[in-house]
């Protein structure tokens, strides 16, 4: 009845709140040095400062919807209207805000955002 669909409803709160922490915990694992203070593998220098772009765009809060992200992303003119290419050229897209922490397509925008980011440094 009722009680099983809220139930049910529950569970998959549940899991999926299980799956944010896991998904969240592995980032950490390869973001953070051990304890130690050393990294299990090398660090590499990042800048704290780049030179200015031709063209900057900010992208924020995508929250896990992979067709609002192409949306943001075609409209600030560096996707294809059709497929999931860069035609950004020189263009540094920045995503800022949260992205983990509603929909149901997560890891489909991260594997977009990495292939978007080689694509537009080759």
């Amino acid at each position: 009845g009722s009680d099983d669909v809220a139930m049910t409803g529950t569970l998959c709160m549940a899991h999926r709140c299980a799956l944010d922490m896991l998904l969240l915990g592995a980032l950490l694992m390869l973001t953070l040095p051990f304890s130690s203070g050393h990294a299990p593998y090398p660090l590499k220098k990042v800048p704290a400062v780049y030179p200015q772009p031709e063209r900057l765009v900010a992208i924020g809060d995508l929250h896990g919807d992979l067709d609002a992200t192409r949306m943001a992303l075609r409209l600030a003119g560096v996707l294809h209207e059709a497929k999931d290419q860069w035609v950004g050229g020189s263009t540094v897209a920045v995503q800022v805000g949260d992205q983990l922490d509603r929909g149901d397509e997560e890891l489909a925008i991260f594997e977009l955002l990495e292939k978007l980011r080689v694509q537009a440094q080759a």
